[in-house]
């Protein structure tokens, strides 16, 4: 019965697309199980480990622009790969608690472009370095980028952007504003560039993080970048979508009103809330509302679609 309720949990989640975010981290934590088991397969010889290293080479994104337009598909596929456990484990915590947020505001269709679009981002500018800066043009052949950081930066920056001074609980230091984890999290990255080891992948966070704040100053400005992708999204849907048997017939139905449901009419005390949440949102924004009118605009519209 568990094994039933699993694998319905898991087609809700793909087929309804109904959490990008739940999509995202299946896909992850998938491929990570994958990649670790060939790793154990492949770890007992040098000859079997060079093997693993040529194999995996092919979906991480190389450093050297001459190998990339062999796989130019690899500014994708890098996103889904990662280094080991911590690794991994950190970047589904923040792309969960940041993804959330992202899809509580500004809907479930929008985190996958963002996720998708700042790991490009991130890879492109990871790409432009290595191949400009003459300090990096010759370890270019033997570098690759791997990881959902740039997408997971992407998602936290995006985050703080639309709500800077919402909350989130860190252990021990207790609750801190988005926008200072966000600050935290790009200045790690350059902290990164003077001292770390990881330049490459430093430079792909802040090729995500840049990403999404310019998405969301764009959404605000009615320019929705996501709607490239979804198109897209929408148009594999609809080729793999089973097709209705009955569809392009034309029948003929016939009505009884006697048995239609007049919609509910609103009480005059519900609908002076009602227009004056709606007169909050037109000045405000749905950001300025409460979570007991969130809440109280949620029940009526669910109330009103029976």
């Amino acid at each position: 019965m568990a094994r039933i309720r699993l694998w319905a949990d898991i087609r809700d989640t793909f087929i309804r697309g109904n959490n990008a975010v739940a999509q995202i981290i299946t896909i992850n934590v998938a491929v990570f199980a994958v990649d670790l088991l060939f790793r154990i397969l492949f770890r007992f010889s040098e000859s079997s480990s060079r093997i693993y290293d040529t194999v995996t080479n092919y979906v991480n994104l190389p450093g050297a622009f001459s190998k990339f337009i062999y796989q130019p598909y690899s500014i994708i596929t890098y996103a889904f790969m990662h280094a080991g456990f911590i690794h991994i484990v950190f970047n589904m915590l923040g792309l969960y608690w940041f993804g959330q947020i992202v899809r509580e505001y500004i809907g479930n269709r929008r985190v996958w472009p963002i996720f998708l679009m700042g790991s490009i981002a991130g890879g492109l500018l990871y790409l432009l370095c290595y191949n400009t800066i003459p300090a990096l043009q010759g370890v270019s052949g033997t570098t690759y980028l791997l990881g959902a950081s740039a997408g997971v930066l992407a998602l936290v920056v995006a985050a703080a952007t639309l709500v800077p001074d919402n909350q989130i609980f860190l252990m021990i230091i207790g609750p801190v504003p988005l926008k200072f984890v966000a600050f935290f999290y790009v200045l790690l990255a350059m902290a990164g560039l003077a001292y770390g080891s990881n330049f490459g992948g430093d430079v792909a966070h802040l090729g995500g993080a840049a990403f999404g704040f310019l998405f969301v100053k764009q959404l605000q400005k009615g320019n929705d970048w996501s709607n490239i992708l979804n198109r897209l999204f929408d148009g594999v849907v609809h080729i793999f979508k089973p097709r209705n048997p009955s569809q392009g017939k034309m029948k003929v139905h016939s009505v009884n009103t006697a048995n239609r449901k007049a919609p509910i009419q609103p009480s005059v005390d519900t609908q002076k809330r009602l227009d004056e949440i709606l007169d909050k949102i037109s000045a405000s924004g749905y950001d300025a509302l409460s979570s007991d009118e969130k809440e109280f605009l949620f029940n009526y519209s669910k109330q009103n679609q029976r």
